[in-house]
């Protein structure tokens, strides 16, 4: 971006890889104040006017909050994220929307802990993208979503989509698991 300022371009747009479960990644892509971070700074930096993304949506069990806020950004850059995301998570989980975001809180925090990550599409088929992930962190994933099934009414909608969040998250949390502990032995 800076060389092509330097160069003279006027009106910059951004083309990012915003890949999904299901799309070669399994770990939660959920990072949504990242996204409206660098979407922010684009924006004051180089005056970024237009934002294209490419997504191949197999499941937006784990990225549809971040999906989420950032429609709602390219409405309202300045939108307050947090708000975005209770919003998100009260609308999906009811009663459970405190933990569900705890849940996702947390996924957020794994996939900004990354230190191998470049851009968006650094791990899109690759392993590192569960680098961010500790121990505790699996735990409290874990934990999170079992206090979202004990406070979600039973046979609800906001029951069934928690069961369907901790499903992919089984998934999920054997590749974390298994990375995490690989890492450890070394």
């Amino acid at each position: 971006y800076d060389d092509w300022k330097k160069a003279g371009v006027k009106n910059f747009g951004t083309y990012e890889y915003l890949y999904q479960l299901g799309s070669n990644r399994i770990a939660p892509a959920c990072y949504p104040h990242e996204i409206a971070r660098r979407l922010r700074a684009w924006r004051n930096d180089y005056g970024m006017k237009t934002f294209w993304e490419e997504s191949f949506a197999a499941s937006s069990v784990f990225d549809g909050g971040r999906q989420y806020v950032i429609d709602e950004l390219l409405w309202n850059l300045d939108a307050d994220v947090d708000e975005l995301m209770d919003d998100y998570c009260r609308s999906l989980y009811g009663p459970a929307a405190r933990a569900m975001r705890r849940f996702f809180d947390v996924a957020e925090e794994a996939f900004l802990d990354n230190p191998e990550r470049r851009t968006f599409f650094t791990e899109f088929s690759n392993p590192i993208q569960f680098n961010g992930y500790t121990f505790a962190r699996i735990a409290a994933m874990d934990e999170a979503l079992a206090e979202a099934a004990r406070v979600a009414p039973r046979d609800s909608r906001e029951s069934r989509r928690i069961e369907l969040v901790t499903r992919m998250w089984g998934l999920a949390r054997l590749f974390a698991d298994n990375w995490t502990c690989a890492r450890t032995l070394k």
